[in-house]
């Protein structure tokens, strides 16, 4: 996933108030979360559902649910 992975995040952790409060969104501790936002290890699949989630959200919020 690579940048795409990264560019998401980084634009996730901005939309809920920074790396921490995304971390805990997404169940886990921040320096993890922090590695993959630096692209040192990919983020699991199996937590993409969860972090579209956040953005969908985030998206609805910026676009009156557009």
């Amino acid at each position: 996933m690579g940048l795409l992975q990264q560019t998401l995040l980084q634009r996730a952790a901005k939309l809920v108030g920074g790396p921490d409060k995304l971390a805990t969104h997404l169940s886990v501790p921040l320096e993890l979360l922090e590695a993959w936002m630096g692209g040192v290890v990919d983020m699991p699949e199996a937590k993409m559902p969860r972090l579209s989630a956040i953005l969908q959200k985030a998206a609805d919020k910026t676009h009156g649910g557009y």
